[in-house]
């Protein structure tokens, strides 16, 4: 199983701003450089070589060191961030007020009141370079109210769960429509593509839900998945690349983060695994840089008897 919350930070800037990029961009740097000017003892030592790497809060949320010998990111240091971070706000248009998502993974839950923290600061510091203020008008946690009378964080004393079985399901008839909502980073024989099928949204779910499990729920311990049986009869995508691109503070250049957006049809027999599957990528994103809003799906499943 994986443990999880989801926030909701309902933001009002100081008077309308226009985007020019995915908000989420802005949102995850303002979260990263708060949380690092709030806990970091060792201003100017790379995350790498500090001795507190394994417990602080910027550290495990945005480097998420990983014990060198692992059997699921070999030869690796890092993971994949245990948090996402998404808006539904579409850029290029002025907005007095948006909605800010953020989904806290695992152990993450416990730096939940230096999250809502470096978020508040970030609004007395401005965002762009116009140092435009925001204020949090309401905060929720699991769709809950996240804050009393006196400020305080009101975490739930239970945990969202999602868990994959697979145990044998049934198989049913019908229609999938999956909407890659923001860009899906997707590699196929190590060159990213636009050209993608069910199975290679499945294989990118697969693997997302691995690495959560392995090194958020139960280290080193690999969740086995099964897609189980699944007859296509007819597909449809209607999918395009869209690119977006991000200054990188830490690397000194505009970074490239695109990936394929749209919609993609497809109609058949499914186990119900598949569609089990595709619902767990709503929460947790799928394919490259889910912590910058990438890779978010809606999925729609229409059964039908007489296919």
């Amino acid at each position: 199983m994986v443990t999880y919350h989801t926030l909701k930070f309902k933001i009002k800037f100081e008077h309308p701003i226009r985007f020019t990029n995915l908000p989420a961009f802005y949102f995850r740097s303002i979260l990263g450089n708060e949380l690092h000017r709030m806990v970091c003892i060792f201003k100017r030592r790379p995350c790498s070589s500090c001795v507190l790497r394994f417990q602080c809060a910027y550290s495990y949320l945005f480097e998420s060191p990983i014990a060198h010998e692992n059997t699921i990111l070999t030869g690796r240091n890092f993971a994949s961030h245990p948090f996402v971070i998404f808006t539904d706000f579409k850029p290029e248009f002025s907005v007095n007020e948006l909605d800010l998502f953020l989904t806290l993974i695992g152990e993450s839950k416990k730096y939940l009141p230096l999250i809502y923290l470096a978020i508040q600061n970030g609004g007395e510091h401005g965002i762009f370079k116009s140092r435009v203020k925001y204020e949090i008008k309401e905060f929720y946690i699991d769709d809950f109210i996240g804050v009393n009378n006196q400020r305080q964080i009101i975490i739930p004393s239970e945990t969202k769960i999602w868990t994959m079985t697979n145990e044998s399901m049934k198989v049913k008839n019908g229609k999938i429509f999956i909407e890659l909502i923001s860009p899906f980073r997707y590699k196929k024989e190590g060159h990213l593509t636009d050209k993608i099928n069910l199975y290679d949204l499945l294989l990118a779910i697969k693997r997302r839900i691995e690495i959560l499990y392995c090194f958020y729920m139960e280290p080193q311990k690999i969740l086995p998945i099964e897609f189980g049986n699944y007859e296509i009869k007819n597909s449809n995508n209607q999918l395009q690349w869209t690119d977006y691109f991000r200054y990188s503070a830490r690397q000194k250049h505009a970074m490239r983060m695109g990936g394929i957006k749209g919609i993609m049809s497809v109609e058949g027999r499914f186990n119900e695994n598949i569609l089990h599957l595709l619902k767990g990528a709503e929460i947790f994103h799928i394919g490259k840089n889910t912590s910058f809003g990438l890779g978010k799906i809606k999925v729609t499943f229409i059964e039908r008897n007489n296919l």
